[in-house]
């Protein structure tokens, strides 16, 4: 489990800087630093918000090992995406720019089950099991160890 936490770590470092700098910071100073009416501009800035709550700070909360706070942040940031998406449908044609922060929610979700392996059904039984065995006992012959 330890190699998930850390090679989960690594995807969303490398998602988060890649995506999040391109697609969230930099599409949206361009977009707004070009000849844009208003409804643009407010656009870019709900774009900037959603960045900075879907893709930096999930990846923050997950490097300081806050897993649960880091689903909540990148929950809210899928929804402002989609909400992104939809209301940019009439400005802007870039019709994937959603899938980045969808990768990145599945990738907060697997890091927090990869942190708390309890969660997981097989897991849960085989460990109740292993707390559950029956101690050896030196009187009784079948669970000596020979």
């Amino acid at each position: 489990m330890k190699a998930a936490k850390i090679t989960v770590r690594i995807l969303v470092i490398l998602l988060t800087s890649v995506c999040g700098a391109v697609f969230g910071i930099l599409v949206p100073v361009f977009l707004m630093g070009g000849d844009s009416d208003g409804a643009m501009r407010n656009i870019s800035v709900i774009w900037i918000i959603m960045s900075l709550t879907g893709y930096f700070a999930p990846c923050f909360l997950v490097m300081l090992d806050f897993p649960k706070l880091a689903i909540a942040f990148s929950l809210a940031g899928t929804a402002l995406t989609l909400y992104l998406h939809s209301a940019i449908a009439e400005f802007y044609t870039a019709s994937y720019m959603y899938l980045p922060q969808i990768f990145m929610t599945v990738l907060t979700v697997l890091y927090f089950f990869a942190v708390n392996p309890q969660l997981i059904s097989g897991a849960n039984q085989k460990r109740r099991d292993k707390l559950n065995a029956p101690a050896p006992s030196i009187l009784d012959p079948n669970t000596r160890k020979e």
